[in-house]
């Protein structure tokens, strides 16, 4: 990690804890705190290997938060490339509808 990423970071915290990131979008949303296990999913997403994947019970907020983790990587660096997908199109569509909201909506973005 360069030394511009690295005090990039201590400027602003939410760009290098994705976490802390998770806790302002659940905010914005007008959702509880994150739960033990979403964040969990936030550190292996951020920390985990190249190629990793989440597996969890219905409703534990998968989609929302690899969607949350789409907008932190582009707050983090605005020139990245996000694909999303889906076994159907159409959950991929609202996925991609559900990201641009967040961009669009909340200030930080």
């Amino acid at each position: 990690m360069g030394f511009k990423k690295m005090t990039e970071q201590l400027i602003d915290p939410l760009q290098g804890d994705f976490r802390l990131f998770l806790r302002e979008v659940w905010y914005h949303l007008e959702l509880p705190e994150p739960n033990r296990i979403q964040y969990d999913m936030a550190y292996y997403l951020q920390n985990g290997p190249k190629r990793r994947m989440i597996q969890a019970f219905r409703g534990a907020g998968k989609t929302w938060i690899t969607i949350a983790y789409a907008a932190w990587r582009l707050y983090t660096n605005p020139q990245l490339k996000i694909l999303i997908v889906s076994a159907g199109g159409s959950h991929a569509n609202n996925s991609a509808i559900f990201l641009r909201m967040i961009i669009d909506t909340m200030p930080l973005l």
